[in-house]
């Protein structure tokens, strides 16, 4: 990913990377109405993957108490408990 390439792994660069995506991906406009604005599609498509990945490649980032376990820990509580955001 080469907005990535180079860039410290911190939840400001990970926010930057969303809104980058939120910008230029072009899905579905069936599937964006669907949500309640771009940034939701992003946070499913786009940002949970890429913490998902982060995390099996780097655990020692998401350690407890840090500044990227409670940024993903806040990422998937969102997609997990608001209907908006479940890709069904």
């Amino acid at each position: 990913m080469p907005f990535l390439e180079g860039k410290l792994v911190s939840d400001k660069t990970i926010n930057e990377f969303a809104i980058h995506v939120a910008q230029h991906c072009r899905e579905s406009m069936s599937y964006m109405l669907s949500k309640s604005d771009s940034a939701d599609s992003a946070t499913v498509n786009h940002v949970m993957p890429l913490l998902d990945a982060l995390e099996r490649t780097a655990p020692s980032l998401f350690e407890p108490g840090g500044k990227l376990h409670e940024y993903a820990k806040e990422k998937r509580a969102l997609v997990k408990n608001d209907g908006k955001f479940n890709p069904a």
